[in-house]
């Protein structure tokens, strides 16, 4: 939607934002590597029908700058017509992005309403619809009205819409109808300035017609009223334009690219002349910005009374001289809309395919701040220079992040300096009548680390009032620390039901960006139920499961969904989440979802799904809805399934110090396998350890035994210790200190008597065993490795080591490793068919990241046979999938 706006409004893009440095831009300009320190000037040169001039070298140039000859170093030729370029990634459903596709030139199509009559707007709309019908598909414009509610666009590839903004502009040209002379402006505003010759030479003409011969004493008075009333109207027409043009151009000095200036206007008359136009075409010069204009042919009888042939050339003529003032200060000129105006069209079309930047030999002088004039003269015959009229060395105007971003609020141009992607999700709030709507905001792409940024949002109705307007300082987080990825913000607004367009700004550091995003605050309602929107997002933390999470891109093997429920039937609602490739598609992954109550009429459906298994890509999550037994409707939400991050902290916490070799994905819950109590009591175990009791401490042993058995650890840790002496082997009496507390969820302590019988139990396989599991669970993974390997290393047949091991080796990053390791406890556990799953899955991801694990012929045999083994089991989609991904 576009926004209406004041004329304050379009002013203050004066002061919209920092450098555009996003996809959306075309290439910079070649950067000089002279051996002389050289000051750029961009020039047109065309033939007499505005086809550039190809092939101009240095020497084809004379450039004087304050009257004296300048070298030209260099003279390049930059097109601005570069090749298509790849789109940028689309955005999702539901989502609004500034990044654009890649683009060619970039036209700002400038309407000035105040200099055209309100009966010229048919025209209007006419000629810039024409005008936007030749530029190319690569090209974007953005149409930006001066005036009393005038609006704007940002720069828009979708040139349907960019004519619809245009033709809802329309002329605003105060009118003298109520004027009996017939006056020039210019004339008007030579009285205003007190020029007496004017005035008299008007009276003369106009008082001598004999059109007031009732009252011919009072002509003099009545001429100079109208003339002051025209002129007044004169002077708030062109200050209208030129103070719009001043803050356009300033504010397209903030996006880092070439851009074009397309004026259309009738015409006005400027009695500042070529001082104000040196001023605009400054701005426009440290812009790299380029002004041409379509001149409308305006018809100023409606000033006029009885509209003689003489003022009306003073009166086109002065609005075309004031045009070509500006124009040709900002390296453009005026071409008038005759006809279909197609001629001009054209010529404009033509000159915009390039320019020539120069290089000049730079002088101290350039350095000092002040406008110094300049003219570029091409020894060619027929040529025709576009070029400026000074040059001046514009220092950069800083800003603060709060300062553009209170700016950009108010400026209906966007910013695609820093991107931005934006997502809205409704759900009930405390107010029944109203929807609270959750805001997600993603900024920038490639954070590792937190950093501040300023925020503000305005959220307009479709007749354009501002509802809600907030801004705000934060610090914000990536996804994780460490690995590179948007910066995240999550947050609220509280809207009656209805249609809407958020506006939302950020700054961080020197970048800057907006969006407009359109969204429908809006519940879901079937029968007595209503639903929020189907929510996801990941990675979230356990405790905060109750809180929505919203994001499309999931990272880190974990996606949260989340869903509300509200009304009298709330309670009675069931929901069952599927994760599929596509809305229709089979699930790959289906969990039933128990429901929470939260304040009365309220239940809270959300559950954090495990999805590392599925490739990086595109799914859906799906929530079948029911109450009752009766199914109610099914929502959907598509996310992204993000690739492995490229940083990734070693197991213990700390950075790794070199870089990881293949992660693979490993499921918490085989760190977290609780001890085995009843285990550690069955006589097979337990005999291997009798053995090493010794006799005068067997009775202390046997009593630590009886005690466990009836689940009385802790006096089965007081016997146990008892039968501990320093002058015999204790191994098994500290083994069964260990297994009291292992029992009792002490698992660091137990890990310390394990530790301690190792001493001299190296030969007992349970030992390590036992240590390795309480090292699993508390987390500290390189201890268990090491213990593993050395497990491993004494009992390489034993698969109690293979299976634990090989998922460190996975999070350690030794993929392939770990994949021949589950290799071998698949071969000694045939009936472990979950372990057959997941070597499928490894395999897979061992090939998505352009690997093997022996060969690749030996990895897909390898791979259906453990695929066979798994059989119908549950993720028998997955499974499939994975094994075709292999075989492919």
């Amino acid at each position: 939607m576009m926004r209406r706006c004041a004329l304050a409004g379009v002013v203050l893009l004066a002061v919209c934002g920092a450098a555009a440095r996003g996809g959306a831009q075309p290439p910079e300009p070649p950067r000089f590597k002279a051996s002389v320190d050289v000051t750029s000037v961009d020039v047109v040169v065309v033939d007499g029908n505005g086809t550039p001039l190809a092939g101009l070298a240095p020497e084809d140039f004379v450039v004087r700058v304050d009257g004296q000859a300048r070298r030209v170093v260099t003279a390049e030729w930059v097109s601005l017509l570069p090749p298509p370029a790849p789109q940028a990634a689309p955005v999702p459903d539901g989502y609004t992005s500034n990044q654009v596709g890649a683009g060619g030139r970039l036209v700002v199509l400038a309407i000035d309403q105040p200099s055209v009559a309100f009966t010229a707007s048919g025209t209007l709309a006419r000629t810039a619809s024409a005008f936007i019908d030749t530029l190319t598909p690569s090209d974007r414009i953005a149409v930006v009205g001066f005036g009393q509610g005038a609006g704007a666009t940002g720069f828009l590839a979708d040139f349907a819409r960019a004519k619809q903004a245009a033709s809802r502009m329309t002329g605003q040209k105060e009118t003298g109808t109520s004027l009996t002379f017939s006056l020039a402006a210019s004339e008007a505003l030579a009285v205003l300035r007190g020029d007496r010759s004017t005035f008299d030479f008007v009276v003369r003409r106009e008082c001598a017609d004999g059109l007031q011969s009732d009252g011919a004493a009072q002509c003099p008075n009545q001429v100079e009223a109208e003339l002051r009333q025209l002129g007044q109207q004169a002077r708030q027409q062109a200050r209208a334009t030129m103070d719009a043009l001043d803050g356009l151009v300033s504010a397209l000095k903030f996006i880092d690219a070439p851009k074009t200036i397309v004026l259309l206007s009738e015409g006005f008359a400027d009695e500042n002349g070529q001082g104000r136009a040196n001023e605009v075409a400054a701005k426009a010069a440290a812009a790299r910005a380029s002004l041409y204009v379509l001149q409308l042919e305006g018809d100023s009888a409606d000033l006029m009374g009885p509209h003689r042939q003489q003022t009306l050339r003073d009166d086109r003529l002065a609005r075309t001289d004031a045009l070509k003032t500006l124009a040709e200060a900002a390296r453009g000129d005026v071409f008038r809309v005759l006809g279909n105006g197609d001629a001009a069209f054209k010529r404009i079309s033509a000159e915009l395919a390039g320019y020539y930047l120069l290089g000049l030999e730079s002088s101290p002088r350039d350095r000092d701040g002040k406008a110094h004039p300049i003219r570029v003269d091409v020894s060619r015959r027929g040529a025709v220079v576009r070029a400026r009229r000074q040059i001046l060395d514009v220092a950069a105007e800083h800003r603060t992040p709060q300062q553009v971003v209170a700016a950009g609020l108010s400026s209906p141009m966007p910013l695609a300096g820093l991107p931005l992607r934006v997502g809205t999700f409704g759900l009930q709030g405390p107010e029944h009548d109203r929807v609270q709507m959750l805001i997600h905001v993603e900024v920038g792409d490639d954070y590792s680390a937190s950093r501040p940024v300023s925020m503000g949002y305005a959220i307009f109705d479709d007749a354009g009032q501002t509802l809600d307007q907030r801004r705000f300082d934060n610090r914000l987080e990536p996804v994780m620390a460490g690995v590179p990825s948007a910066l995240q913000a999550t947050i609220g607004a509280s809207l009656p039901p209805g249609e809407y367009t958020l506006r939302l700004v950020a700054a961080e550091g020197d970048r800057a960006g907006s969006v407009d995003h359109r969204f429908r605050a809006k519940l879901e309602t079937s029968g007595a139920v209503t639903l929020s929107e189907l929510m996801v997002g990941g990675p979230v933390s356990p405790r905060e499961s109750l809180v929505p999470t919203v994001g499309h891109t999931v990272n880190f093997g974990s996606l949260h969904g989340y869903l509300e429920a509200y009304g009298p039937m709330a309670e009675a609602v069931t929901v069952k989440y599927e994760i599929a490739k596509d809305r229709t598609g089979a699930a790959l992954i289906v969990e039933d979802v128990p429901g929470q109550l939260a304040g009365d009429d309220r239940m809270i459906f959300s559950r954090v799904l495990r999805v590392s298994q599925l490739p990086a890509g595109g799914y859906i999550l799906r929530a079948q809805v029911s109450a009752a037994a009766k199914p109610l409707r099914t929502l959907s939400r598509a996310f992204e399934i993000a690739p492995p991050a490229v940083f990734m902290a070693s197991a213990d916490g700390a950075a790794s110090s070199a870089a990881p070799d293949l992660f693979l994905p490993v499921n918490e819950q085989t760190f977290a396998r609780p001890f085995p109590k009843d285990e550690a009591l069955k006589p097979d175990v337990l005999n291997v350890f009798l053995e090493r009791v010794p006799p005068n401490t067997r009775s202390a042993f046997d009593a630590g035994v009886a005690a466990a058995t009836t689940g009385n650890y802790a006096a089965a840790e007081g016997r146990f210790k008892a039968a501990i002496k320093p002058e015999v082997d204790s191994t098994a009496a500290i083994a069964y200190v260990g297994v009291t507390l292992a029992a009792r969820d002490r698992d660091a302590e137990a890990a310390g008597a394990w530790q301690t019988a190792l001493i001299d139990g190296t030969d007992i396989p349970q030992l390590y065993d036992w240590l390795a599991q309480a090292l699993l669970r508390t987390r500290s993974l390189p201890e268990a490795r090491a213990i593993l390997e050395e497990a491993n290393g004494r009992w390489p047949a034993d698969a109690r080591f293979l299976g634990p091991l090989a998922s460190l080796y996975a999070t350690f990053g030794k993929g392939r490793e770990a994949v021949r390791l589950l290799e071998l406890y698949v071969d000694h556990r045939p009936e472990d068919i979950e372990s057959a799953r997941l070597a499928v899955e490894w395999m897979y991801q061992v090939h998505a990241a352009g690997s093997v694990v022996h060969s690749r012929a030996e990895d897909t045999k390898l791979a259906r046979v453990w695929a066979a083994r798994y059989g119908n089991g549950p993720q028998q989609a997955l499974v499939k999938q994975w094994l075709e991904f292999v075989e492919r």
